[in-house]
């Protein structure tokens, strides 16, 4: 949280964001779960980013305030060897009677630009990078799996009776933070210049671009006269 944060540019608006999962848009992705993450990040994102940064963004496009196009770009590894490994050395009674361990690595790029007004970036955005490490641990038959996993922890751990529809979302809040961290940490390495440029559409294959008219020239008069046929 920095209450003291501010641009030369003025504030700020998340007035969108497209979440990319595996290299899969979230709307097309196979999992209607994603699309789903990917409407309550972009709430979550202004939300947090009010709350974590109030004197660089705004919770609504007022006036002179700057709409940005947010990116994030989703990677997801899960490490399925430690959980097999630990699975075959207790006989697989992990899961049944002791917590069985979970391990998920995220590579994280968020880039941001301010919105043209119609389609998303209206220039070449600024990008960043950071890394999640997500670790857990659960039971089935055995309430082992509600005890607090060891070692240390950037957010608050949770511990609760396994609910496979809230599985999915129970980070989006933290990815949230991280990503409103980001986008702070990105618009302010710019001046004003880029984000108060004039905003440009380029069009997209179904629906090209406009292409704005040219002034025309006033053609000189003749200076002689036309001789007759």
């Amino acid at each position: 949280t920095n209450t003291t944060l501010q641009s030369p540019a003025g504030r700020f608006y998340v007035a969108g964001l497209n979440y990319v999962v595996d290299g899969v848009d979230a709307d097309a992705s196979a999992w209607p779960m994603d699309a789903v993450y990917k409407k309550n990040l972009l709430h979550l994102v202004r939300k947090e980013s009010l709350a974590l940064y109030p004197r660089l963004f705004t919770n609504d496009q007022t006036a002179g305030s700057v709409p940005l196009w947010v990116e994030v770009e989703d990677s997801i590894t899960s490490k399925d060897g430690k959980t097999l490994a630990w699975m075959l050395c207790t006989l697989t009674l992990v899961g049944t009677v002791f917590p069985v361990p979970m391990e998920i690595d995220r590579d994280m790029d968020v880039s941001v630009s301010p919105w043209n007004g119609r389609d998303g970036r209206g220039s070449e955005p600024v990008q960043v990078n950071f890394k999640r490490e997500q670790h857990m641990w659960g039971s089935i038959l055995s309430p082992l799996g509600l005890i607090s996993i060891p070692g240390e922890s950037d957010f608050p751990k949770v511990s609760e009776a396994f609910n496979m529809s809230r599985f999915a979302y129970d980070d989006a809040p933290q990815v949230a933070q991280q990503v409103a961290t980001a986008v702070a940490k990105m618009v302010i390495t710019k001046d004003s210049a880029y984000w108060t440029a004039p905003s440009r559409w380029t069009g997209s294959p179904a629906s090209p671009g406009i292409i704005p008219a040219t002034a025309l020239e006033a053609l000189p008069l003749p200076t002689q006269t036309v001789a007759p046929f």
